[in-house]
């Protein structure tokens, strides 16, 4: 009978905690919730409105999923993460293990910096992820860090597999004036964005992708240029609006890309330059509104930095501003239609990103005030 009861205690001790719903109003709590979720994969982190900062956050080896508390009924990105990188990497750190998913919802991540000597490259979030491994995020903020997200484990580019989605975000100010950092830097087997806005990205790209799979659409992306529509961007200096220098499948959807003064590049996306990794390589832009205030080109091609035809680029109804040379080098294009012509176009307009107005005490004072009328809930033990 002994025998029998320590066999039975052996393996619940070997059973994974159950994941479990987990409300956090500070720091320290969000560290205790995240080390809990580590021991219970699949649980779900509730954060109240405010600022977490007090250190570095634990390291993410499970999967999970933090969002903003929809009790408080706050705005999209009223829980802020402000704070120290873990291992000198991100806000939010995903460890280099397997298989783990990542969802984050309707949280900031802001100043995620570290020093030129430590790789000056920290990021709002930072995916390390191997195996068939997904990080997904809405309705999210991420303003003034080196890197916005960055991803990639250390193996070879075409072995990456990490899914990443991006869904109604805002990327500003982020990047770094070395060059080498920028709002969106992801290594992974596809990369989906929708409904989100980049500007204001500094030295980099709005972005850029090394995944076999890229697919932008219904987004606005500033290059060198501040929107009027999104006053927490400036103009910034970002070199391309999206960059995939290894090729494969990338695809643009009824987006608006607008490029100034302040980009050093006149061209607004480039493709392949650095060299085809991939077996599959194309090129569509579909329903897209191109426009610069300067002189120069759409869309590059390049090999060894001599313009030249990788893939012929599928175009269909999109227009272009009468300043733009469509596609560099002339000719790799399939057949223009009638309305890639310079026409006014609402896309702009249309797109909102939900944003905190305001990231300092108007959040932690409208916190405070939420905590009075906070909903009750049953009591959550996390793990210290």
């Amino acid at each position: 009978m002994r025998i029998l009861l320590a066999v039975v205690a052996l393996t619940a001790l070997a059973l994974p905690a159950k994941a479990t719903p987990l409300y956090v109003d500070n720091f320290s709590e969000l560290s205790s919730a995240i080390r809990s979720a580590n021991a219970a994969p699949g649980s779900t982190i509730f954060l109240a409105p405010g600022i977490y900062s007090g250190g570095a956050l634990p390291l993410i080896t499970a999967s999970m999923t933090l969002q903003l508390d929809p009790a408080f009924h706050a705005a999209a990105g009223a829980a802020i993460l402000k704070t120290t990188p873990t291992n000198s990497k991100g806000l939010l750190t995903v460890a280099t293990v397997a298989n783990v998913n990542l969802t984050v919802n309707g949280l900031t991540f802001e100043n995620a910096s570290i020093s030129a000597t430590l790789g000056g490259n920290a990021a709002g979030i930072r995916d390390q992820a191997t195996g068939a491994s997904n990080l997904k995020v809405l309705n999210s903020t991420f303003l003034h860090n080196q890197d916005g997200i960055l991803t990639g484990n250390g193996l070879p580019i075409q072995q990456q597999q990490l899914v990443v989605s991006i869904t109604n975000s805002l990327f500003a100010n982020n990047g770094g004036a070395n060059g080498m950092e920028h709002a969106l830097y992801v290594l992974g087997h596809s990369l989906n964005i929708s409904g989100s806005t980049f500007c204001g990205t500094i030295g980099g790209h709005d972005v850029k992708s090394r995944t076999a799979i890229t697919t932008v659409s219904n987004s606005n992306l500033y290059d060198g240029l501040a929107p009027a529509s999104q006053p927490l961007c400036s103009a910034g200096t970002s070199s391309y609006a999206v960059d995939a220098p290894n090729g494969g499948l990338l695809t643009l959807t009824n987006d608006l890309l607008s490029q100034g003064s302040k980009s050093p590049n006149t061209a607004i996306v480039s493709y392949g330059e650095e060299g085809l990794l991939y077996t599959n390589n194309a090129f569509v832009a579909s329903g897209d509104f191109f426009k610069s205030t300067i002189s120069g080109r759409a869309i590059q091609e390049l090999a060894r930095g001599t313009p030249t035809c990788l893939v012929p680029v599928q175009i269909s109804n999109t227009t272009f501003s009468s300043n733009l040379k469509p596609v560099n080098p002339a000719g790799c294009s399939s057949t223009l239609s009638p309305a890639a012509l310079e026409v006014p176009r609402v896309l702009e307009a249309s797109l909102s990103v939900d944003e905190p107005e305001d990231l300092g005490l108007f959040i932690v004072a409208l916190s405070s005030l939420l905590m009075l009328f906070r909903r009750r809930r049953p009591p959550t033990v996390v793990s210290l």
